[in-house]
């Protein structure tokens, strides 16, 4: 959202309200669409519990930077001239972005996380509303800060999206996937046995 307020006195309310049910609608499709997978893929439950411990076993080594690899990407962004000419349009773009997850440059493996653990449990309703929250979660600071003038303009001038990636949010992430892995492992070995 910062580059659709980047110079701007007052950011309408409106481009605020589209970029963010953007961002939901989004993430939303991203998460029903990725439990039709699962639930379409034919592999066993137990199967896809098993990779997603996996997966977030490894999703939690690299937020703990025991492993260090790159997420995959598309690293899209709005083009600035977009943004000048018609911020509506580039508001819903960027929405869009923000809210799939994985058209974006992606810092942290929450998102594949996630993803790991919607195509296990298979189940597209959920997988909708994990995927809501999360591209609600990715829209809420920047509707916030866009809403508070003073606090706005001090946003932009700091810029801190670039200093997010810090050692206590990648280690709260690490938690949390860690916590889902022994949650899936004992799911799996329960359905093994």
């Amino acid at each position: 959202m910062a580059p659709l307020v980047q110079g701007r006195s007052n950011t309408d309310a409106g481009i605020v309200v589209l970029f963010s049910i953007a961002a939901t609608v989004a993430g939303s499709a991203v998460g029903a669409i990725t439990g039709f997978v699962g639930r379409l893929s034919g592999i066993p439950q137990s199967v896809r519990m098993i990779c997603a411990v996996l997966g977030l076993a490894v999703l939690a080594a690299r937020e703990l930077r025991w492993i260090q690899f790159r997420l995959p990407d598309l690293a899209l962004i709005v083009p600035r001239r977009l943004v000048a000419v018609a911020p509506s349009k580039a508001a819903a773009i960027w929405g869009a972005y923000l809210g799939a997850g994985v058209l974006t440059i992606i810092g942290f493996g929450a998102v594949w996380g996630l993803q790991l653990i919607i195509f296990a449990l298979a189940k597209p309703g959920v997988g909708a509303a994990i995927g809501a929250v999360y591209g609600t979660s990715r829209s809420a600071p920047a509707v916030a800060i866009s809403s508070i003038g003073p606090a706005r303009r001090a946003w932009e001038r700091a810029s801190p999206w670039r200093h997010l990636p810090s050692i206590a949010l990648r280690r709260a992430g690490a938690v949390a996937m860690i916590v889902c892995s022994l949650v899936f492992g004992y799911e799996a070995l329960i359905a093994l046995l």
